[in-house]
């Protein structure tokens, strides 16, 4: 069984040559790349969260907003995380999507809500919680608001970041979950896989923090420089400064046992498979990027799933997983490997070093399946 960074064997990927290069190397992405993914995730996650005020959902608790979400640069935050002032600023320059995104009038050329946008469309303060469709939302939006509010935001993430990547890298490739796929991207060395808002549903709901933004950039296949903003904690965590791995919680001398994180959705029998190899707690979270931040604060020991991804699910947590030093992998131990013919990225293991190989072991016997 390879180890995690190895060169793998592409011989489930009979559409796409092998890329040179290791999963975590660095190697190529500048500072100013790394910075930049940090900059555009957490200007992401501050815009997504004012448009949830707009719908009227309640955020009073949630720490996002102007000058509360981090870049991984700044005064520390708990789990080894840094903060930053970084604020909105303008939502960015106009433009197409190098990637070939078709760009609507509804620009992000306003960061905040009222602004006019690059197209002329206006957008109103008065948002849809106090008067639109599916009742008033302060407290409780209605389902009506609620896939407003999830396509809105989906929508504003990626405009906002495409017509950002397009000013700031007009030489290189964009992938992203909201735009159609331009094939043209495989003849790039360096591409930016974007998932604009991960865990949409999760977004439409009151209360919940598991959503975020990933902003990653892959090198010959390798995601060298990424970003998750976890707009509802204030929180980014990117390679531009990777926390410091705490102390594993879990499987001490306390007497605590161990967390095997899974998808809430999509749990698949793979994760409880290492939950009784490791003798672990199982438990269920929202989107990719919330899992894999767990993992890195130190809230759980692995994260296991099976059930089905896209390259845009997993390229910024595991290039921020494997700028803090932990283990990524397919979970066969193969290495992750990015800008594919096929966006499609079935399973993964983002794991502490210390339980990767019995992870791995435990997700080879032949007790182990990939249902799910």
């Amino acid at each position: 069984m390879p180890a995690a960074g190895t060169t793998p064997d592409a011989s489930d990927d009979r559409d796409a040559p092998d890329a040179p290069g290791t999963p975590d190397d660095r190697a190529g992405a500048t500072e100013e790349d790394h910075r930049l993914a940090a900059e555009l995730a957490t200007r992401t996650g501050v815009l997504l969260i004012e448009l949830r005020r707009e719908y009227g959902f309640d955020v009073s608790d949630e720490a996002g907003g102007p000058g509360r979400s981090g870049t991984g640069r700044g005064g520390a935050d708990r789990g080894g995380t840094s903060r930053s002032r970084t604020g909105p600023g303008s939502a960015g320059p106009g433009g197409a999507d190098r990637g070939g995104t078709s760009r609507s009038g509804t620009g992000p050329g306003s960061a905040g809500p009222g602004g006019a946008d690059r197209g002329g469309t206006s957008r109103s303060r008065t948002g849809p919680g106090s008067a639109g469709p599916g009742g008033a939302g302060r407290g409780g939006a209605g389902p009506g608001i609620a896939d407003m509010l999830r396509a809105g935001g989906d929508r504003l993430a990626h405009e906002f970041l495409a017509a950002a990547l397009a000013e700031a890298r007009p030489d290189d490739a964009v992938l992203s979950e909201e735009a159609p796929d331009d094939r043209r991207r495989l003849g790039h060395r360096r591409v930016w896989i974007i998932d604009p808002l991960d865990g949409t549903r999760q977004y439409g709901e009151p209360g919940r923090t598991d959503w975020g933004v990933h902003v990653a950039l892959a090198i010959d296949g390798a995601p060298v420089a990424g970003a998750v903003a976890l707009p509802a904690e204030g929180v980014t965590l990117s390679t531009a400064d990777p926390p410091s791995l705490p102390p594993s919680p879990s499987g001490s001398s306390d007497g605590s046992r161990r967390r095997v994180i899974a998808s809430r959705s999509r749990p698949g029998s793979d994760a409880r498979v290492v939950a009784a190899a490791l003798d672990a707690e199982l438990i269920a979270l929202g989107s990719v990027g919330a899992k894999v931040a767990q993992v890195i604060r130190g809230g759980a020991d692995a994260y296991v799933h099976s059930g089905g991804q896209s390259e845009w699910d997993s390229a910024a947590p595991v290039a921020v997983a494997l700028a803090c030093g932990l283990h990524a992998s397919r979970i066969d131990g193969r290495a992750l490997r990015y800008n594919r013919p096929n966006v499609e990225l079935p399973d993964l293991l983002v794991c502490r070093t210390d339980v990767a190989e019995a992870a791995l072991a435990a997700l080879a016997a032949p007790a182990a399946t990939t249902a799910g």
